[in-house]
């Protein structure tokens, strides 16, 4: 087969949690909670967002106002009680006084109107008078005293920072933050259905009960495979475009790559913005896809590629020694007393100690402590160094070139994208073997 520049199709949709710079506020006692600021309103430290009435005070003081309140329909129940001549009796003056008024007022003065009403509002308060004795005012006073003691047992919750008022939460909100971002569970980041819910009326000590959101900056984080944060050649500080689902439709929202961290694998990716907070300010966990397209590369088989151990052996020790089938490369080795030539694979490269030829161990018979002789000097096989490399047959006989791995744009089960820059050796429309491991140690093609 041909080598060939390709990518490799990758996924490119994928989950986020959202992390917000934000301050929690729980509830010191259990209680009725009730909220003095609208939600997502802007506050100044200090603030009273909410109040929370102690659960055992609430319960305390409501059964006194029951008690209360109680005792006052019993006593309306008991006004019958009052004395009714007494109230036949102003019941008759109130009547006197209306028709005494009446019959001025047929002769055509309006001016006893003013004073009917006068009377009529006094001899009324007069009566009503009875139904309110002492035992109503004391009821009146115990009920006061309950309510203000409702009032009291309440416990203001003040903001400590400014900022944005949330009172959705999803349980996750001391999981989920700025110094966790690392160790956010991965089972968070799956579609699991988390929902929001808002906190109140009545709750539990320790819970939470509002989050501030302090700076408009705001975070994803998600896990991408490594072979795709590769190919797309991602880097700290990249600003790049995230599509976010919501409601259905992909929102653009810019980004800039804060940071990426290697999680197995996965990298880590931690995307920072400003934009749209208000839209998100509610929301957890987020689908995304992001704008960009994976980078092209020497795209090769897995099978092709195979794992040598290579001795690196100065170049002036291998020389070109012709056949019948053309030259190959050899080295002379040393045995015992005598010195035979060895016919060798492998390929010669510059490194930083000069030019050099790695010889495939396997493939040339040689092994760790042969000698080598050039003339008078020699060279001892003392450092053998695993590398993988494919084999090439442009030219008839198979030809053994290393690969550089590290550094690929994307890798799959099947193929692998390596970067041309790093593999100098390798060319597109190089022809090499699809299934190297079926070439044997010694085995030379032609």
């Amino acid at each position: 087969m041909r080598v060939e520049m390709g990518h490799i199709a990758l996924p490119t949709s994928f989950d986020g949690v959202i992390v917000r710079d934000e301050v929690v506020y729980h509830a010191d006692v259990a209680g009725a909670l009730v909220f003095h600021v609208e939600n997502h309103e802007r506050v100044r430290r200090g603030r009273v967002v909410a109040s929370l009435q102690d659960a055992a005070a609430v319960q305390t003081y409501r059964r006194s106002l029951a008690v209360v309140d109680q005792q006052a329909l019993d006593a309306q129940r008991q006004r019958g009680g009052v004395n009714e001549e007494e109230i036949a009796a102003r019941n008759r003056n109130l009547a006197a006084h209306a028709s005494n008024a009446a019959f001025g007022l047929s002769a055509g003065g309006v001016g006893g109107v003013f004073a009917l009403s006068s009377r009529v509002t006094q001899g009324m308060e007069s009566r009503n008078e009875l139904y309110f004795d002492a035992m109503m005012v004391d009821l009146q006073t115990a009920r006061s005293q309950a309510l203000s003691g409702l009032s009291a047992s309440a416990r203001e919750v003040a903001s400590g920072v400014s900022g944005l008022i949330s009172t959705s939460l999803d349980g996750l909100e001391d999981v989920v933050t700025l110094a966790n971002m690392s160790n956010i569970p991965r089972e968070i980041f799956r579609p699991s259905g988390l929902t929001a819910e808002f906190a109140g009326p009545d709750v539990a000590a320790g819970d939470a009960i509002f989050r501030v959101i302090r700076s408009n900056d705001w975070r994803i984080v998600a896990y991408l495979p490594q072979d795709y944060a590769q190919s797309l050649n991602l880097w700290a500080g990249m600003a790049t475009t995230l599509f976010v689902e919501t409601d259905g439709t992909p929102l653009p929202l810019v980004a800039e790559i804060e940071a990426l961290q290697s999680a197995g694998a996965d990298v880590r990716v931690i995307f920072v913005t400003n934009r749209d907070i208000m839209r998100f300010i509610d929301v957890r966990r987020v689908g995304f896809r992001l704008e960009a397209e994976p980078q092209e590369g020497l795209k090769i088989p897995w099978s092709a590629i195979v794992e040598r151990g290579i001795f690196e052996v100065p170049s002036e020790f291998v020389f070109r020694q012709e056949g019948t089938l053309g030259g190959v490369d050899a080295v002379n080795m040393r045995f015992g007393d005598t010195v035979q030539a060895q016919p060798v694979m492998g390929t010669r490269s510059r490194t930083e100690i000069g030019e050099t030829f790695s010889i495939i161990a396997e493939a040339g018979g040689l092994r760790f402590g042969d000698v080598l002789v050039n003339g008078d000097e020699t060279f001892q096989l003392e450092h053998i160094t695993t590398v993988f490399g494919v084999y090439v047959t442009n030219a008839g006989a198979t030809q053994f070139r290393r690969v550089e791995i590290e550094g690929a744009f994307a890798q799959n089960a099947d193929y692998v994208i390596l970067d041309p820059a790093r593999n100098p050796n390798l060319r597109p429309f190089d022809r090499i073997v699809p299934d190297a491991r079926a070439i044997g140690d010694r085995l030379l093609l032609y």
